[in-house]
């Protein structure tokens, strides 16, 4: 299971949720990228009417907000960024004397025309663009503009009509390309290119050779992160259990595991996976690198539109090496509703269900005994149904004492994916008459 780095944090402005984020690994910091909120006016827009700095206008415009932050959630300062783009996915390059160079999205540009209603159409970077953080200063209120080219340099790797999103490994000197032709829609193709760091070019359309591409079709990807031989590709939808991690092998350029990350049973935030980043913890070095997982929280209020103040949490996956021996409850012991004809076998006790992660594994466990009468060889006989936070993604089972008769002494359970129990085994001549359910203790997926 994921570990906590930081918990239900937020920037200043929590009226925009995380888009991504990434870690100085070298100065244990880190950074935070929002599209920047409404209402928000700059030494140059005193002038504007309220409409043309709303949140709408901002995300059309590809206008950002970045955050600096300590890595237990206290904020130290931001810059703002106008023009840039959309901020799925960015890096971090440390700077020799402190500080980092931000690269990000550039020169962005709306998928599709301004909305007439209140929806939000964002813009996306079509080029890749670096520019040093500068926090922001109250006294002069600036933006930095990616049209600067004073202080951003810009390059397009893959030509303007592309969308492009990168990512950093500052360790190894590499940086990692994102791309995309048309819409962001399900199915879209997208092309990954890994390049050395120091072979950026320093013009708007300069060549730069890939030492690596991956091509990958699927929805619209939530971050992206690298780091030595590996690519890491972040994806998933607010209120849906579909985050996972897809993690692809440079040198071979093709697919390794796809791990799908759960919520917590019970758990009503919106999460939105967002932003994927690697982290080398103080006198980590590179075995000690960790992948740092992002969800940008918030919650429905009474009207069933607006949303509460937007707040994120980053977990970490643990090495091998590392296992939590602990037991961690994640649902407490529930009553399971039986079927008819099913009864308690205990008077003291109805049959339970209940979650747990031991060792970084989530755990389905049942408890107690049912009596019972099924005689049913030709297909499962239902015993009850478990409650709804813990209905697996996929059918699971486990042998059970039951009643012995004839050598047999064990019956099949299985919790189905609807949350149905059901027992196997039982014949017309073998009638399973009750069933011991505490030895059901099954990975929960």
């Amino acid at each position: 299971m994921p570990k906590p780095l930081v918990t239900r944090a937020a920037t200043d402005s929590q009226r925009s949720q995380m888009q991504s984020f990434a870690v100085d690994s070298a100065a244990q910091e880190l950074y935070v990228l929002q599209c920047l909120p409404g209402g928000i006016r700059l030494h140059d827009e005193l002038g504007r009417s309220d409409k043309d700095v709303d949140g709408q206008h901002r995300a059309y415009q590809g206008d950002l907000l970045c955050t600096r932050m300590t890595l237990d959630g206290r904020v130290m300062d931001r810059m703002y960024l106008r023009g840039f783009g959309h901020g799925t996915s960015f890096g971090v390059v440390p700077r020799p004397g402190g500080g980092v160079d931000l690269w990000l999205e550039g020169l962005a540009k709306p998928w599709k025309p301004f909305p007439t209603d209140d929806t939000v159409v964002y813009a996306e970077g079509r080029a890749v663009a670096t520019t040093p953080y500068v926090p922001w200063d109250p006294a002069t209120n600036e933006a930095v503009d990616c049209t600067d080219g004073t202080r951003v340099r810009v390059f397009t790797p893959a030509g303007r009509d592309a969308f492009h999103f990168p990512a950093v490994d500052a360790r190894a000197g590499r940086i990692v390309i994102g791309s995309r032709v048309g819409e962001p829609v399900a199915g879209n193709p997208y092309r990954y290119t890994r390049h050395l760091l120091a072979d950026a070019p320093r013009t708007p359309e300069g060549a730069w050779t890939a030492d690596h591409a991956l091509t990958r079709v699927q929805p619209y990807p939530q971050g992206l992160a690298t780091f030595g031989d590996h690519l890491y590709v972040w994806t998933g939808h607010p209120l849906e259990d579909d985050a996972a991690v897809a993690t692809l092998h440079w040198p071979s350029e093709g697919p390794l595991q796809y791990t799908r990350i759960r919520r917590v049973p019970g758990d009503d935030v919106i999460r939105e996976p967002e932003g994927i980043a690697a982290w080398t913890p103080d006198g980590g070095g590179e075995t000690g690198t960790r992948l740092v997982l992002g969800f940008a929280e918030s919650h429905y209020l009474t009207d069933g539109r607006t949303r509460s103040p937007r707040t994120f949490t980053l977990k970490y996956l643990p090495a091998p090496a590392e296992p939590d021996l602990g037991v961690e409850v994640l649902v407490d012991w529930t009553d399971i509703t039986l079927a008819p004809g099913v009864t308690s076998g205990f008077t003291s006790r109805a049959p339970q269900a209940r979650l747990i992660a031991l060792s970084g594994q989530r755990l389905l466990q049942l408890s107690g005994k049912v009596d019972c009468s099924f005689s049913d060889a030709t297909k499962g006989s239902p015993l009850g149904t478990l409650p709804a936070a813990l209905r697996p993604g996929v059918d699971l089972h486990a042998g059970c004492p039951r009643n012995a008769r004839d050598g047999f002494a064990t019956c099949r359970v299985e919790a189905n994916d609807d949350g149905t129990l059901y027992v196997y085994g039982a014949t017309p001549d073998n009638t399973v008459d009750w069933v011991q359910l505490d030895n059901f203790s099954v990975p929960w997926v």
